[in-house]
């Protein structure tokens, strides 16, 4: 049987469901000797020179330019935003000038390649959470991620969290593990009435409309419902694998 895989952890909020984990693009943290350069999701990024803050501003990555655009710090450019021929592979990320006024923002980021990324951490702040031990719900927690893993779990805004964490609102939203469904149905039609077209229309309402739903709470579907052996095997022929 295939099996169509959905989120690893599941929001119940479809406007919230951001655990799909493969960053896209130019985010991540990078570093270039004392110089840290971190863009983030919400299309924002800031320059560090140690722990001080130096420029931040906003950034656009449209195929392979990145736009840059100052909007603070000791060392932001005024004018117009710069552009840069974007790449990055094994060793990191390196930007080549396309067009750029400000000569203070375009030397240090065409030098050199910088390191990374790293990802920031992310904290989901404020959601109601269901570990699936058997323990209550817990309300108003931050689930803090780093380096691909849960680190802590804590009420919300009472612990410690890494300083260029990624922090998004989840109040109103439910987090709980991924669910996997391992129900299957096999039968035939007792009557002996076996009228292929019939029993294939019916097994095929059966799993879309379960899949369809399940897969909307974001279920790992292992889940076939069928009355027929036949029809089981070109729902797995054809079964989506994602």
């Amino acid at each position: 049987m295939r099996y169509v895989a959905m989120l690893a952890a599941l929001l119940l909020i479809s406007p919230f469901a951001i655990f799909a984990q493969q960053r896209p693009g130019v985010m991540g943290t990078y570093s270039n000797g004392p110089v840290v350069i971190v863009f983030t999701a919400d299309g924002r990024y800031t320059v560090k020179g140690g722990e001080t803050t130096v420029i931040f501003g906003r950034f656009q990555l449209a195929a392979d330019t990145l736009t840059i655009q100052d909007e603070g710090g000791p060392y932001a450019c005024s004018g117009p935003a710069g552009k840069y021929l974007w790449q990055r592979d094994s060793s990191g990320m390196t930007l080549r000038l396309l067009s750029d006024s400000c000569q203070g923002r375009a030397a240090p980021l065409t030098t050199g390649v910088w390191a990374g990324p790293r990802w920031p951490a992310l904290v989901l702040r404020g959601a109601t959470l269901i570990d699936g031990t058997g323990a209550p719900a817990r309300p108003n927690v931050d689930v803090i991620i780093a380096d691909g893993k849960i680190q802590a779990i804590q009420i919300a805004g009472t612990g410690p969290i890494p300083a260029d964490a990624d922090i998004r609102s989840m109040a109103g939203a439910w987090i709980l593990p991924g669910l996997i469904d391992t129900h299957v149905h096999l039968s035939t039609d007792p009557s002996g009435k076996d009228a292929r077209a019939v029993l294939t229309l019916a097994s095929s309402n059966d799993q879309d409309g379960g899949r369809s739903a399940l897969e909307a709470l974001g279920w790992l579907w292992v889940h076939g419902v069928a009355l027929d052996t036949r029809d089981l095997s070109d729902g797995s022929r054809s079964t989506l694998v994602l």
